[in-house]
């Protein structure tokens, strides 16, 4: 029986390593690529996210991002929008969203209440067509390529199950 240097044995296994390398390079993946944001809902790929200011406001935002990977807390930053937490949640209750509603109206300090005005988290996805309330926090949450995600802004607990005002078309995307 031949005896194999352990050398051999090393260099074969480089081999394998680096061959295994390169075959397992394929199509880019989603988090290789950089992010696009738009102002319009998504159509083929990527995550939307939707801002409804509620009440008597007009305002709704909608960014397309592209490429998203991460977290519905995540999503604001790749969205270009500014976000606050409360004292008590800073990362993961949203209080402020785009400066909305002011730093005289709220202060953030506690979770705001129904009464005062608070953010209500909305999702849905391609199983899931319509909007609804999100029973996870947005730092829980990973959505996927086809997803929407949804904040609407309620004043009164009468309205604490209203959807924002934007048709959810969620899809599947292309793999």
């Amino acid at each position: 029986m031949n005896k194999v240097s352990l050398r051999a044995v090393l260099f074969t296994l480089l081999v394998l390593v680096a061959l295994g390398s390169v075959l397992s390079v394929g199509p880019a993946k989603q988090k290789n690529l950089a992010l696009e944001v738009s102002n319009s809902p998504c159509v083929d790929t990527g995550v939307t996210l939707i801002v409804d200011q509620g009440g008597n406001q007009d305002q709704v935002l909608t960014r397309c991002v592209k490429y998203f990977e991460g977290t519905g807390w995540n999503i604001f930053n790749a969205a270009n929008l500014n976000v606050q937490g409360t004292a008590e949640y800073p990362e993961s209750f949203v209080c402020r969203l785009n400066d909305f509603p002011s730093a005289e109206t709220e202060d953030c300090l506690r979770t705001p209440s129904f009464a005062k005005g608070t953010w209500v988290y909305f999702n849905a996805t391609a199983e899931n067509t319509e909007w609804m309330r999100s029973g996870q926090g947005a730092a829980s949450r990973n959505p996927s390529c086809g997803d929407y995600e949804g904040w609407r802004y309620i004043i009164s607990v009468d309205q604490s199950n209203a959807a924002p005002r934007f048709e959810a078309r969620p899809f599947r995307c292309q793999k």
